[in-house]
């Protein structure tokens, strides 16, 4: 009996587990924001690389401002709207920056994204002047 019981409780464990993993952001995203296509590579070893009006930054190492530096990404599933989290850091992994995202997939190759107020404070919610939707192409 006991065996049943712990195996009753087990399934529900791992039903949320497997949900939570089913959101998969490594890839290539694009979209465009104002006329400008940005794309957004994350990898999976938890950097991501940004090109915004040509201009690439980030990844395991580039240069900033003269400082080698590197952009790390972090997904919370748990939160609603997920969070991702993008920091820049020397590589003394000293933070220079963060930037607090809040994401929604629509599918596993769309995610409406949305930036922070400033650099300081995490939006909550999405609306029409905050949100982009990037789309999964590699």
């Amino acid at each position: 009996m006991k065996k049943y019981v712990v195996f009753l409780l087990i399934i529900p464990i791992l039903a949320f587990s497997l949900k939570s993993n089913e959101i998969d952001i490594v890839g290539k995203w694009t979209g465009e924001d104002k006329g400008e296509i940005g794309t957004l590579i994350f990898d999976s070893e938890g950097y991501v690389e940004l090109e915004i009006k040509g201009k690439k930054m980030g990844g395991k190492s580039f240069d900033f401002k003269g400082t080698e530096a590197k952009i790390t990404y972090t997904l919370d599933t748990s939160k609603k709207p997920i969070e991702i989290d993008l920091v820049l850091r020397d590589m003394s992994n000293k933070v220079i920056r963060s930037i607090f995202l809040i994401a929604e997939f629509k599918d596993k190759n769309t995610m409406k994204l949305a930036p922070p107020i400033g650099y300081e404070k995490r939006a909550t919610e999405f609306n029409d002047t905050n949100s982009i939707i990037l789309n999964r192409v590699d």
